[in-house]
């Protein structure tokens, strides 16, 4: 069953719950909870006129060259975040810009829609990343997000994101900020685990190419 099959069932219960999950996908993009490795140093999210907004500052173990290539390995993104099951390169027509195609997918309850969302990224000369959505081939009307490395020691990272998006779904006010808030934190955590992990693996086969 597809978005389109929970857009087509009568019931007020289903519709805001699937609303929910929609927001929760697109956040899920960039974030996915477990035990916390990675430190948190700010978060936030917001919400006014259908638009959601976040602020996350984490503190990440791994060289902030290997996090960038690992989050913008397009081609295995499930290896950060669970809830997507299918992404991809696409050919992108425009000089310095990467495109990419994802696939994401969350239960909540019995109701798993998958959402699409394709994305537009751009490395700027300072090594930050600029992604846009492209809404004529997403779930969403409009995002974009500024992903920030600065290294604070070696082998240590501040990652810094600012985002902002509209999902075409509206969430109730009363149902949907609350869960988006908390499960967005949760999830971070997760990615953070994550990206530390991978990160954690591959310094080490380096090292011990290195020597070897």
């Amino acid at each position: 069953m597809d978005l389109t099959d929970f857009q087509r069932v009568d019931g007020s219960k289903m519709k805001p719950l699937c609303q929910v999950i929609a927001v929760l996908l697109t956040l899920a993009t960039l974030f996915c909870a477990e035990a916390p490795a990675g430190e948190v140093l700010r978060s936030s999210v917001g919400h006014a006129s259908g638009e959601y907004t976040l602020h996350l500052e984490m503190r990440v173990q791994g060289e902030p060259e290997l996090l960038r290539k690992l989050i913008t390995d397009f081609d295995h993104l499930g290896q950060l975040n669970r809830t997507i099951v299918e992404s991809r390169r696409l050919a992108s027509d425009k000089p310095r810009v990467e495109k990419m195609r994802v696939v994401m997918q969350e239960c909540l309850f019995l109701f798993c829609p998958r959402l699409v969302q394709t994305q537009e990224v751009r490395q700027t000369d300072n090594g930050d990343l600029m992604v846009t959505i492209v809404p004529e081939e997403s779930d969403y009307e409009k995002g974009s997000s500024l992903w920030q490395f600065v290294e604070e020691s070696p082998g240590l990272t501040r990652v810094t994101v600012e985002a902002r998006m509209t999902p075409r779904l509206l969430i109730p006010p009363l149902l949907g900020p609350p869960i988006v808030a908390d499960l967005l934190f949760r999830r971070s955590l997760d990615m953070m685990n994550n990206l530390e992990r991978l990160a954690t693996s591959v310094a080490a086969v380096s090292s011990s190419a290195e020597k070897s």
